[in-house]
């Protein structure tokens, strides 16, 4: 089996592997945040508060979605996963404050930022990789 995913590794197009790699590392940033954030928003603005901030990554997620498939599909599916990035790095400037809104401006922009870079970074996987190992590629 791992000689079977070693030679899929090798057969996949640079581009395709060198933009899994940066999804990668932004889901583990993203891991992290969401690792420490709770704790830290129940101290900050009380549980209550934190649940709110908490959903509004969902909100933003579900809201986003369709959007970000047709910008991927009509603009270009680079653009998508580059303004997401973008999206992802601006809005964690707004950590640094601790106010109710500037958090959940955070988890919002989080929200679209995730959706963007998943659609993107998907669609163009499939777009370099072998249209019969679409769903290796994705996964």
């Amino acid at each position: 089996m791992f000689s079977r995913n070693w030679r899929f590794f090798r057969e996949v197009p640079k581009g395709a592997l060198s933009i899994s790699i940066i999804a990668g590392f932004i889901t583990l940033l993203e891991a992290i945040i969401w690792y420490i954030l709770p704790p830290h928003l129940e101290v900050v603005v009380g549980l209550g508060a934190a649940g709110v901030i908490l959903s509004s990554y969902s909100l933003s997620s579900f809201l986003s979605s369709l959007p970000s498939g047709d910008l991927a599909d009509k603009i270009n599916r680079k653009f998508v996963f580059i303004t997401g990035i973008i999206i992802f790095i601006l809005s964690l400037f707004l950590l640094y404050y601790n106010s109710f809104w500037s958090l959940f401006a955070f988890m919002f922009l989080l929200g679209i930022a995730s959706t963007l870079i998943c659609v993107g970074v998907l669609n163009a996987i499939l777009d370099l990789g072998d249209k019969n190992f679409g769903g290796e590629a994705g996964g």
